[in-house]
């Protein structure tokens, strides 16, 4: 089998594992959402592109197809301002709850 041939099969095997894994996951939260009654569509909003199985182009580093490349990147400061002045001084357990899916003490405490 030529080395192209090999990859294009690799890169078939990933993708189509990667949509049987969306698919799974779908189907998971929404057993989750039926057994909890929950009426909304928060959780089809998830992002499945950043699943847990290793992506393309680290397959192919591996198998030595693409060369992996240092990248710069840059941040710039931003202020706390609103996380002080407004989630730790005024937010209840209510809007904690909502808000992380957790109270204050225990995001604290994480």
């Amino acid at each position: 089998m030529e080395p192209a041939q090999i990859t294009a099969a690799v890169m078939s095997i990933v993708n189509t594992l990667r949509i049987i894994m969306q698919n799974q996951n779908r189907q998971k939260q929404a057993r989750r959402r039926w057994q909890r009654g929950d009426k909304s569509d928060e959780d089809m909003d998830t992002d499945f592109s950043q699943s847990k199985g290793p992506g393309n182009l680290a397959i192919l580093v591996a198998m030595g197809q693409a060369h992996a490349m240092e990248r710069r990147f840059w941040a710039r400061e931003t202020s706390t301002d609103w996380w002080d002045r407004i989630v730790l001084q005024v937010w209840d357990d209510s809007q904690w709850l909502r808000n992380f899916r957790m109270r204050e003490g225990t995001f604290m405490e994480l």
